[in-house]
């Protein structure tokens, strides 16, 4: 005698084991810390600086923010521009203006470092500027 899937029908509810409750609780668990992440996403200060060599600049860029304790997330090359994502804590947001100033011309985009507290992302953006005759 055969018996067919479809005319087997499987009981309402099963009883959840230890190993299924730590599952589900970790699940639970799980989705706490993405919804404080959301409430407490942390801003990210864009930066722009102009200059006549990328290449060189990106290095020195690199050099500032490890001397600053700073944390290179990413890097991206283009054709005329070069992008440095990283982590800095806020107490060192100043020095680190100052010594990009001393490297080109730094755009800035409605910054106010003071209120801020902990480690920051910033992204700067070095484009190069044409060589004026």
């Amino acid at each position: 005698m055969r018996t067919h899937a479809s005319s087997y029908r499987m009981p309402l509810s099963l009883p959840i084991g230890a190993s299924e409750k730590d599952e589900l609780k970790k699940e639970v668990l799980s989705r706490e810390p993405k919804a404080k992440a959301l409430t407490e996403r942390k801003e990210i200060i864009n930066l722009t600086v102009n200059v006549k060599d990328i290449k060189t600049t990106s290095k020195e860029i690199e050099k500032v923010l490890m001397q600053l304790n700073g944390k290179i997330i990413k890097t991206e090359s283009f054709d005329n521009r070069d992008i440095i994502s990283a982590e800095l804590d806020s107490k060192q947001v100043e020095k680190l203006m100052e010594k990009l100033k001393l490297i080109g011309e730094v755009k800035e985009k409605e910054v106010a470092f003071e209120t801020r507290e902990g480690y920051i992302e910033i992204k700067i953006e070095m484009v190069k500027t044409p060589i004026q005759p």
